[in-house]
């Protein structure tokens, strides 16, 4: 079972209380190793990545965060962040916000395209970190960005969505996707790693995460292949090939099947 953090816990130490501030800022930089365990908090939680890319997970799946979107984490929702790649870390803006202030719905993490005026506003709120957002200027401006965020919240991003595994034996088949992903991997190869048939291996995660396995593969590829696409001196055909496609043409389908754009737009989205 997952663990539980609190953020209220962790918060009181800068005076701060979700129950009695409209809205608070928070700025820091995740790493690989940030939120181990699945953070839950009584107000509604905004999110963006400012310089990079980092993967959202709820009870239900994982999802990523580039950083031309935003993140809605409904209060109640647990859920934790975390960067994929080691040694690389993202510097994030959120907010807190009180559910009187907004009313969002209850559930799982929405995230969505925000605008140019969202994201400037969003920067704006965290230009001091842990402080209530309260009074002046300061509040004026909270007032537009929730204005603007019932706006943008409806622009849903097109992603990539990784179904989360019940079972031990498909979570052990994951790690195994997840560690050699660049090569080319058959179902000969998960037997062994679950001491299952290939017939049971295909049946019990279909079950379980309602796609194959080849179908998951793919996804994984794609997800890594959006994160290598953040270094922008690094070639698409050489980013496909890590990735363990055999062709340039068959990642470029897949890539624009699942995100919209082709790889050079998509890196020029993130890039800007």
């Amino acid at each position: 079972m997952k663990q539980l953090i609190h953020v209220e816990e962790r918060l009181a130490d800068f005076g701060l209380n979700l129950n009695q501030v409209k809205a608070f800022s928070i700025r820091g930089v995740w790493d690989h190793d940030s939120s181990v365990h699945l953070n839950i908090h009584s107000s509604h939680q905004v999110l963006t990545a400012q310089d990079g890319m980092v993967l959202l997970e709820d009870d239900h799946e994982k999802q990523p965060l580039y950083s031309h979107m935003a993140a809605f984490i409904p209060a109640g929702t647990p859920h934790r962040a975390f960067v994929m790649r080691e040694g690389k870390t993202v510097l994030c803006d959120s907010i807190f916000i009180n559910m009187n202030m907004f009313e969002g719905s209850a559930g799982n993490i929405q995230i969505f395209d925000i605008s140019e005026l969202g994201s400037t506003l969003l920067k704006k709120l965290n230009e001091q970190n842990f402080v209530s957002l309260a009074g002046g200027l300061t509040e004026q401006c909270l007032s537009l960005f929730i204005s603007v965020l019932q706006e943008d919240i409806r622009n849903k991003a097109q992603l990539i969505r990784l179904p989360e595994a019940r079972h031990r034996r498909n979570k052990l088949i994951i790690e195994f996707i997840k560690m050699n992903y660049m090569n080319k991997i058959r179902l000969e190869h998960l037997a062994r790693v679950v001491s299952l048939s290939v017939r049971h291996i295909s049946r019990v995660f279909q079950d379980d995460l309602k796609i194959s396995v080849f179908e998951y593969l793919r996804l994984y590829r794609l997800l890594q292949a959006s994160v290598y696409l953040h270094e922008k001196n690094r070639k698409v055909i050489d980013i496909a090939f890590d990735c363990g496609y055999d062709s340039a043409s068959s990642f470029y389908e897949d890539f624009k099947h699942y995100f919209g754009l082709s790889p050079n737009k998509f890196r020029k989205k993130i890039l800007g």
